[in-house]
């Protein structure tokens, strides 16, 4: 065998190699991907029926308008688009603010109770100052999978979609102002939770579920 044919066994046998160690990797990251077998507690039928009782209650929120309560802007900035589609959907109404000195007109923005709630004053705590949020819909849990981290917690993944979408999001003005809030309701959302252990074995989200309403927005709201 000539010193070239050598060289070329060699580098057919190192490609064969390669070849063999990525089959290797694909097929224990199919093995890993696959994980827990579909009985295990946290997929069972019943671990997803208790998640869907602490979930599918949680309102879907996101920022109205500003991050603080009151409202008050110049008549300028909130004379656009997207407040002219709240305030036409019957959920906010413009409201002038005294302007004895003849400056700038300013107004304030004030909640429509009628909309069934939907705009309101959300305090993350008691002592919290109030921010206005207006709720387009409630989580509906879709799927779940558990992952363990010691006996009594680990992390919980969930997917859910937007449900009871309440009759004004479907205002083609509305649709067209808040775009986010489109993608929210058409799409599939993924979102991961800390989780604590039961005395009977049920996974339990911990802490104030409604404060992860509005995780999957990136900053979006219902702004001017």
């Amino acid at each position: 065998m000539t010193t070239i044919e050598r060289r070329v066994g060699s580098r057919q046998q190192g490609r064969t190699v390669q070849t063999m160690l990525r089959t290797m990797t694909a097929a224990a990251t199919l093995s890993l991907l696959a994980g827990c077998p579909a009985d295990t507690p946290a997929q069972s039928p019943a671990a997803l029926a208790s998640l869907r009782q602490q979930i599918d209650a949680v309102r879907v929120c996101a920022p109205l308008l500003s991050g603080t309560w009151p409202i008050e802007f110049s008549a300028d900035s909130l004379a656009t688009p997207p407040v002219d589609a709240l305030v036409s959907a019957g959920i906010v109404r413009r409201v002038p603010l005294p302007n004895p000195g003849g400056e700038r007109p300013r107004v304030r923005i004030d909640l429509v109770q009628e909309t069934g709630g939907d705009a309101r004053l959300y305090r993350l705590r008691p002592e919290a100052p109030p921010n206005p949020q207006l709720c387009f819909g409630r989580r509906q849990v879709t799927t779940m999978q558990h992952e363990a981290m010691g006996k009594r917690s680990g992390l919980l993944h969930y997917a859910y979609r937007v449900a009871d979408a309440p009759a004004w999001t479907a205002r083609p003005d509305i649709r067209a102002a808040f775009p986010f809030m489109v993608a929210m309701l058409d799409g599939e959302h993924r979102t991961i939770g800390a989780t604590g252990l039961q005395a009977d074995g049920s996974w339990r989200v911990t802490g104030d579920p409604q404060a992860q309403g509005a995780d999957p927005m990136e900053n979006k709201g219902f702004l001017p």
